[in-house]
């Protein structure tokens, strides 16, 4: 169960095994950052109390606007006490400093980002790792909670090889479905073509759109001669990338896609883990104007663009 801490500090229950320097608002903080995003820093720390390593996301409050700081935790905080999954980061606690400082106490892991810096996964791993990814997905979409920021640097990669999805900060809790959204966000290349547009959207099939760059970012894309990628995932990226919202399967829909039948025998669905309490084409970019309707895209934009070339070609 998640605690959440007001007022206290993190105080002498975690230290850092590699010698940190010390800070004097907090001398036992943590100081080996393991990346940082919009919403705060990550830093690994050895806790104490929980008797493990442990990833510390802090989020500082003065340096927010009172309604952005609000949005962010009150997302986060919404998201971590509603859902339990095997394939979501846990936290042990949340933790709210009378100074402004909140740190959210999670297991430690790797970012998935810094794995595939070292190249793309072979078919195996990507295939066991995606799956998932979808598994976690599918639950928290049965739980009517969107993500809205699903990409590399907010999946980590644990000890055990198990991938988990983490970040809550742009996740919502919808009323029912369809709901649609109207918020612009998320991280840069990884949004759907209907969010960059700035429409209302469904943010479920938005959801889809990112899997399938996530997808595309952890295979060995574009196609180099000596690795071979199946058809059948080829198949399933255009399905999540199709232009068209409601052409995108459903996260469901994706977990019975015949490339990841082989893992989804073996990992758990959403109903294992129940809380109580049409353009046929992706939009990748096929032309100047295409360029310039999706500003940031650069290599990745292009080189979807020929994996759907040489797809059409045959």
């Amino acid at each position: 169960t998640t605690r959440r801490n007001t007022g206290s500090s993190l105080g002498s229950s975690f230290f850092c095994s590699t010698q940190p320097s010390r800070c004097p608002e907090n001398p036992c903080y943590p100081s080996n950052a393991l990346g940082s995003g919009s919403s705060g820093t990550v830093k690994l720390a050895m806790s104490k109390k929980h008797q493990c390593n442990v990833a510390i996301k802090t989020m500082d409050s003065r340096w927010m606007t009172v309604k952005f700081c609000s949005s962010i935790l009150e997302a986060e905080m919404n998201t971590i006490y509603r859902v339990n999954h095997p394939h979501i980061v846990h936290v042990y606690e949340v933790i709210e400093e009378r100074n402004g400082l909140v740190h959210i106490v999670m297991e430690a892991a790797s970012f998935l980002k810094k794995v595939i810096e070292n190249g793309p996964l072979p078919n195996k791993t990507a295939r066991q790792w995606f799956s998932q990814i979808v598994s976690a997905l599918d639950y928290m979409h049965e739980q009517d909670i969107v993500h809205r920021d699903l990409n590399c640097h907010n999946i980590l990669v644990t000890a055990d090889s198990d991938v988990k999805i983490t970040d809550f900060g742009l996740s919502r809790v919808t009323k029912g479905y369809p709901e649609l959204c109207n918020t612009v966000c998320g991280t840069l290349r990884y949004p759907s073509p209907e969010v960059l547009k700035e429409k209302k959207y469904d943010a479920k099939k938005s959801d889809v759109w990112s899997l399938g760059i996530v997808l595309y970012q952890i295979l060995p894309f574009p196609f180099a001669d000596d690795v071979e990628v199946e058809e059948s995932c080829r198949a399933l990226i255009k399905d999540m990338l199709q232009l068209d919202p409601s052409a995108r399967p459903t996260v469901r829909e994706v977990s019975k896609h015949p490339w990841l039948q082989p893992e989804v025998r073996d990992t758990p669905t959403s109903e294992d883990h129940t809380v109580t309490s049409i353009e046929s084409d992706m939009c990748t970019c096929p032309s100047k104007d295409g360029l310039d309707l999706f500003p940031g895209w650069g290599d990745l934009g292009l080189s979807l663009w020929s994996l759907h070339s040489k797809d059409s070609s045959g």
